[in-house]
């Protein structure tokens, strides 16, 4: 399903927008991904899986194909680089838990998995989720 037609996305992209926290990577004039960055993690994630003052990466997507090839890499560093300038301690995110190639990414990008959690928000069955932590400073 795509992203616009998730219950509530809409409204939430429409609050990243209205707060500067997303960022586009473009490649000959067409979007091919995208970052949405906050100060906080979101209320859901149990306590004490991201250590506090963290930037929290809420989405992070790139094209498939060509067009995509290195965006990730590129919106990944970029995150860091802008949690590394409000001396953000950390960057973290959460990801679907049954996805190796997620897990192999977000290794090789230095994010330490720090724990799980269900996640039963869209009112269907509930998802087991990966939480990460890359850490910025010395801990």
């Amino acid at each position: 399903m795509p992203f616009s037609r998730l219950p509530g996305f809409p409204e939430l992209f429409t609050g990243w927008t209205s707060q500067g926290a997303i960022t586009t990577a473009e490649r000959g004039g067409t979007c091919v991904g995208l970052l949405a960055l906050a100060p906080a993690p979101p209320p859901y994630i149990p306590p004490g899986l991201i250590p506090g003052g963290a930037v929290f990466i809420h989405t992070i997507m790139s094209a498939r194909g060509p067009a995509g090839h290195g965006v990730g890499h590129a919106l990944l560093e970029e995150a860091a680089r802008r949690a590394g300038a409000q001396g953000a301690p950390a960057l973290a995110l959460d990801h679907w838990a049954g996805s190796a190639e997620l897990d192999q990414i977000y290794d090789k990008h230095g994010f330490v998995k720090t724990g799980e959690y269900e996640d039963d928000q869209d009112g269907g069955p509930a998802k087991l989720n990966t939480v990460r932590v890359r850490h910025l400073l010395p801990h």
